[in-house]
């Protein structure tokens, strides 16, 4: 890695420096989670506490405790280790760390099953520390993180920017990093991680530049340091090991290395057959070599444990790809249902796609644009207003989604059928022709769809260079994505 840079066009270039003889830590779990989960019981919530306490970060005064340590339920090897750790907090005379790894614990738990409740039980965590401790550094650092995971970015944010000006540690700037990276703050994210990587460069930090190079237009750069944190993971860490191994395939993938990624996902789930970001990414790699049939088994098993929009979208895209539509019907019914608990930004982009629930999309990426304004923010705000008939601010706003430079083919496709709603068919080519040697990553129909515009603009062209007149080109350039439910 040495010698690596991260393109910062805004500032200078800095140096990721990366010694791995500090790979100390890699049992940890690493936090830069992308999902956005939901305020609602998962099967590890409490039980007869529940009537009488609040659930998440803000229970009622003196309940937290006892509702973290209520016996937890399920059958999954992470569900052992929290009864574990919550006999251990029972009886324990360092009480506040043991509810951080127990904490911890929810929060690999969550991600791992993508359990919504099991964020909020890291967040009861939270809370019982700081009822027993007060200002316990470790603590906050678990708030943070539940914070972050549930969208309330200002007060993670607030958190994050006490814990290094109180304590300063590694896991501090990472938090910091993530939470200005998720609010648009790009440059600002990179130097608290720059800041994480000076001080340990470990698994996390590695992590962490992956995606900062990733969002400056470094896709080799982003997987060449996912694979260190990949390979600096420990197996026994379950979790944590399958989300690495999955992120590297998602960026193998990008590069157009679709075996290396079918393998680097198929390495996750030799450890964690459940992860639902390895079944994604295997799934996608299947895709991508054009087995779609073969997609189907990973894709079923991820979305009955893992309900997320990005999830049963690619799932019903597929099962209509393959004939079975009305098994896809029922998975879209789910989207529309579950969507908005699990990741409103995702179920925004499907509505507009679909041409369904407008007014309800429009309502929540308002909300979404009020606590986060990154580039797949803009970019679903783009593809609304573009729905909506708000050419002219859709235009502008498909801009900014792509302000960072990021290599993302769903981007360009995004902002490219923009451009020719919007009367912009040169653009439109420019940035659809970009996305087109990558459009192995994207949907099956997104691929159609794609190729046909492509077509459909380049006649156009070719029209426009016979018969020179401008208006011909803008007559026909809006047509392209009149139909609304065809538009993915």
């Amino acid at each position: 890695m040495t010698g690596r840079h991260i393109h910062r066009p805004r500032g200078p270039w800095r140096e990721l420096r990366f010694q791995l003889s500090w790979l100390i830590w890699p049992f940890l779990v690493v936090v830069a989670c992308r999902s956005t989960p939901a305020l609602e019981h998962g099967s590890g919530s409490v039980g007869a506490s529940r009537g009488a306490c609040s659930q998440g970060l803000d229970p009622a005064e003196g309940c937290a405790l006892e509702m973290a340590l209520t016996e937890h339920v399920g059958d999954r090897p992470i569900d052992a280790r929290i009864r574990a750790l919550q006999a251990r907090a029972r009886g324990s005379m360092v009480l506040a760390a043991d509810l951080e790894r127990l904490g911890w614990a929810h929060i690999a738990r969550a991600r791992e099953l993508g359990d919504a409740g099991s964020y909020n039980m890291a967040g009861l965590c939270a809370r019982a520390i700081e009822e027993h401790a007060p200002g316990n550094h470790g603590g906050m650092l678990l708030a943070g993180h539940v914070l972050h995971s549930l969208h309330r970015f200002s007060e993670a944010e607030t958190m994050a920017q006490r814990l290094v000006s109180e304590r300063g540690l590694s896991f501090d700037y990472g938090l910091l990093g993530d939470v200005l990276i998720d609010r648009g703050q790009v440059d600002a994210g990179i130097e608290a991680y720059q800041r994480m990587v000076e001080m340990r460069p470990d698994a996390h930090a590695y992590a962490r530049a992956a995606h900062a190079r990733y969002l400056r237009g470094d896709p080799s750069g982003a997987a060449e340091a996912m694979g260190m944190a990949a390979r600096a993971v420990s197996a026994r860490n379950r979790e944590t090991f399958a989300w690495t191994w999955a992120h590297l395939a998602r960026y193998q993938l990008q590069l157009g290395e679709v075996d290396a990624a079918f393998s680097a996902a198929q390495r996750a789930l030799e450890v964690s057959p459940g992860s639902r970001y390895a079944l994604l990414e295997k799934a996608r790699a299947l895709v991508a070599q054009g087995s779609l049939a073969a997609a189907l088994a990973p894709l079923r098993k991820a979305s009955a444990d893992a309900p997320h929009p990005n999830v049963l979208w690619l799932f019903a895209d597929v099962l209509e790809a393959t004939g079975l539509v009305v098994e896809a019907a029922a998975v879209r019914q789910r989207i529309e249902a579950r969507g908005e608990a699990e990741d409103p930004r995702s179920l925004v982009l499907y509505l507009a796609s679909r041409g369904r629930s407008l007014e309800r999309a429009r309502r929540l990426i308002e909300h979404e644009f009020q606590q986060r304004q990154d580039i797949y923010t803009h970019e679903a705000r783009a593809w609304l207003q573009s729905a909506l008939g708000q050419h002219r601010a859709a235009l502008e706003s498909a801009r900014l989604s792509l302000a960072e430079g990021t290599v993302d083919p769903r981007l360009w496709y995004h902002a490219g059928a923009v451009a020719a709603r919007a009367d912009e068919p040169e653009l439109a080519l420019t940035w659809l022709r970009s996305a087109a040697p990558l459009a192995h990553t994207l949907l099956p129909s997104q691929q159609r769809r794609l190729h046909q515009l492509l077509m459909q603009l380049t006649q156009l062209k070719r029209r426009h260079r016979l018969h020179p007149k401008a208006q011909d080109v803008e007559q026909h350039a809006s047509s392209f994505i009149a139909e609304k439910g065809d538009t993915q």
